[in-house]
């Protein structure tokens, strides 16, 4: 059995059409590990942004990603996430969510969950306020 640890950087940009600020993902970052957790591939690739030309000061900051890095080697989202499927691989997904589902564990992420952050609340399952290192 392999375990997959996906760790997605995003921006957050203004929307102008909905008056309102949207997340954007920016950068799949991921690293499988076998059955003793021990580090067996790992996967890297920079999504170009559709709502904004810029990054962020802040997310700059936290990620060390540039705009040049963006529009340099980025992809199309739908592209972006064609290959991280295809090098995941077919999933056996786990029965019991409540068990295995994910919590924040790292500083970027602990960050963002600190920050309330809707859009990775939800891709957590979880409520943002969970993050015991932040309470």
């Amino acid at each position: 059995m392999t375990t997959i640890i996906l760790d997605l950087e995003w921006n957050t940009a203004y929307y102008p059409k909905q008056s309102r600020f949207i997340n954007e993902i920016i950068e799949f970052g991921a690293v499988k590990l076998d059955e003793n957790l021990e580090v067996v591939d790992d996967f890297q690739m920079f999504v170009r942004s559709r709502l904004t030309k810029r990054l962020r000061g802040k997310v700059k900051e936290l990620t060390h990603i540039t705009n040049d890095d963006l529009l340099r080697d980025g992809v199309d989202f739908a592209e972006a996430l064609a290959k991280f499927t295809e090098w995941a691989g077919k999933r056996q997904p786990y029965n019991d969510l409540e068990q295995h589902r994910p919590s924040c564990a790292c500083g970027q992420l602990q960050k963002l969950c600190g920050q309330g952050n809707d859009s990775l609340s939800l891709l957590l399952r979880r409520p943002a306020k969970v993050c015991p290192e932040l309470s």
